[in-house]
Formats: C-alpha cells, sequence, structure tokens
C-alpha cells in the first residue's frame, strides 16, 4: 500500500520542462556532494560519531572518511540522511541546545559547505584534484534544454554525455553500462542518468 509507506516522498509542479530539468539536476548535483558537505560541517562543528553505511553492508565513521569516492557513492538514502544524524549529533555534544536552533546550526553549516553555498569554483578549488568533474548522461533524444541546465548549474557541457538510442529511440542500455563501468574504472563521479 502506496500510502502507508515510511518512505518519505515530495514533489514540485512545475511551470514546464525547462524548469522541470532544472530543477532535477539541480537536486541531483546538491545530492552527489552532500557527503562532502556534511563531512566538512562534523569536522567544522567536532561531531563525532556520525555513523554511516556503505554500499558494500559496511558501518564507518563519516569523520573517518578520508577518500572522496566512498561519499561520492553513498546510496541517495544514506545520504539524505546524514542531515538528521549531524543534527543528533549536535544535540548530543549540546545538550542545552533546542533542537529548532541545531537544525538551524546545522543547515546552515551544511549550507556554507555545499556547491551551492561555497560557488562551484571554490568548492572544487578546495578539493584539489581528488576526483574527477561529475558526469550526466542522456539518451541523444533529450531536451535541448538539458544543455542549458548544465551550462546554468556550472557543470559544463563537456561533463554531458550523449548516450546513443536504438531503433525504438531507447537509450542503449549496454552502451549506458559501458559509460558507467568506465567512470567506475577512472574514478569520476556520476551525477544523473536522465532518461526519456
Amino acid at each position: 500500500d502506496v500510502c502507508s509507506s515510511d518512505l518519505p516522498a515530495w514533489g514540485h509542479l512545475t511551470s514546464g520542462g525547462t524548469i522541470a530539468n532544472f530543477e532535477a539536476l539541480w537536486a541531483a548535483r546538491n545530492l552527489k556532494y552532500l557527503p562532502l558537505a556534511a563531512r566538512a560541517a562534523a569536522l567544522s562543528l567536532d561531531l563525532d560519531p556520525v555513523s554511516l553505511t556503505l554500499p558494500s553492508g559496511s558501518q564507518v565513521g563519516l569523520t573517518e572518511i578520508a577518500d572522496d569516492w566512498m561519499l561520492l557513492n553513498l546510496d541517495a538514502g544514506e545520504a539524505l540522511a546524514l542531515r538528521e544524524r549531524l543534527i543528533a549529533a549536535y544535540c548530543a555534544k549540546n545538550p542545552e541546545i533546542a533542537q529548532p536552533v541545531a537544525m538551524n546550526v546545522i543547515d546552515t553549516r551544511l549550507a556554507a559547505e555545499s556547491p551551492s553555498g561555497k560557488g562551484l569554483h571554490r568548492f572544487f578549488a578546495e578539493l584539489g584534484d581528488r576526483h574527477a568533474a561529475g558526469r550526466v548522461f542522456i539518451p541523444a533524444t533529450c531536451h535541448y534544454s538539458i544543455q542549458k541546465v548544465v551550462e546554468a548549474l556550472g557543470l559544463g557541457r563537456q561533463q554531458l554525455e550523449l548516450v546513443p538510442v536504438d531503433g525504438h529511440f531507447r537509450m542503449d542500455t549496454e552502451a549506458l553500462r559501458q559509460r558507467l563501468e568506465t567512470c567506475c574504472a577512472e574514478r569520476i563521479p556520476v551525477i544523473a542518468v536522465v532518461s526519456v
């Protein structure tokens, strides 16, 4: 039963497809880099322990992870759970602080450490050469607005990869698989795979 699901959900109606594409890629970019911002926030606020579960199933402390690649490949639910865990760790460290105040502190710190808060240039400059810029995969039949969106978000057109389509105009899944495997081998983050 969909109505009894424990999974949180939200949506947003937009005025058209271009805005929808913009918001979807904006959310995907911010989600991809949220774990890096969460680690920076935890370190700056001296929060410990903040645990997370890696895709392998092993549990680790957020501030113990030095390899950005591990953080860039968290499951979406695990990445989204980091905010609540940071709030809980902040409340545990500062029991005299009311939870709404703690939420504001964490949200402010996450925003300051994120690509949106720092700006892409500063965000990636501070990371140095620890990883390649993220990719967005789109089918060759995608709407032209996607190119405008990656430019507007500061991702750059070079991070956009067209995936061939088959005779029915569906994304060639084997071509996509090969590109994803290359990204994995070369440690290139995948921000999004867009379907049409």
